[in-house]
């Protein structure tokens, strides 16, 4: 099973529930890379569209690049207005485009869906000279100040999700990104940290697990089991689970 796809089973819920990210980030690229109505810019990975209309509202070209066949169904009747906005369904590997024509590579949380190094190398390929590739991730995490419930879903996918941990493995995909981006012919490399928070009842937060694609792909027979543990786990803590939400950004410019 294609994991970068199966997000796509459900784009109501997907585009509910994931998180905005916040307008600093999109001020912040925006203006790291001049986007301005001439700019020709590529989404990589845009999901239901939730890092999309700032850049849009620059009057910028955007191609959003996008594999599931639902969300780009999704993308295209939520953006069906605008002129400016194309959805090629296909995976970023696939998508033919003009060479040093991009004034702008982007992706929002789906970067290290890329194979290998294939996301540096045709980015770099795409963009023009000075033009920029930024990439941003969104990492959640229960509240420092909710340890009792946090110790208790734990336990609960110790028991029902063993390898859990496993779905933070894209952080290695980004632990060597500035080596990478120097190696693949990229300058100016910036940084910048993000942090917002998010509460849910029981009854979202379930809903908000049902958009990742560990959930997604559980067991129909030990599914219902982890839900109602998790949602009871939340009920008893005062039905209210507080995220608090971390957001890495890098910018750099071709060489």
């Amino acid at each position: 099973m294609n994991l970068s796809c199966i997000f796509d089973s459900n784009p109501e819920g997907y585009d509910r529930w994931r998180p905005r990210y916040l307008p600093e980030v999109f001020k912040d690229i925006i203006q790291y890379a001049a986007v301005s109505k001439n700019s020709h810019v590529i989404e990589i990975g845009a999901g239901t569209g939730q890092a999309t209309l700032p850049f849009l509202r620059t009057g910028c070209t955007i191609t959003a690049i996008e594999i599931g066949n639902n969300f780009s169904d999704f993308l295209e009747e939520k953006y069906r207005d605008l002129s400016n906005f194309t959805v090629e369904n296909i995976s970023f590997e696939e998508y033919q485009g003009e060479k040093n024509s991009k004034d702008l590579i982007y992706s929002a949380s789906a970067f290290h869906w890329i194979k290998g190094n294939t996301g540096f190398i045709k980015s770099y390929d795409l963009l023009k000279n000075d033009a920029v590739l930024a990439i941003f991730q969104n990492t959640p995490a229960i509240d420092n100040l909710s340890k009792e419930l946090n110790d208790d879903i734990q336990e609960i996918y110790a028991r029902y999700m063993p390898k859990s941990k496993q779905k933070n493995a894209k952080k290695d995909h980004y632990d060597n990104i500035e080596e990478k981006l120097q190696k693949f012919g990229f300058k100016d490399i910036v940084f910048k940290k993000y942090y917002t928070k998010r509460e849910f009842n029981s009854k979202e937060y379930v809903s908000l697990l049902n958009t990742y694609s560990d959930h997604l792909k559980m067991q129909h027979e030990i599914k219902p089991k982890f839900e109602s543990e998790v949602t009871n786990s939340i009920e008893n803590h005062g039905n209210c689970i507080k995220i608090q939400d971390t957001i890495d950004l890098c910018m750099a410019k071709k060489l």
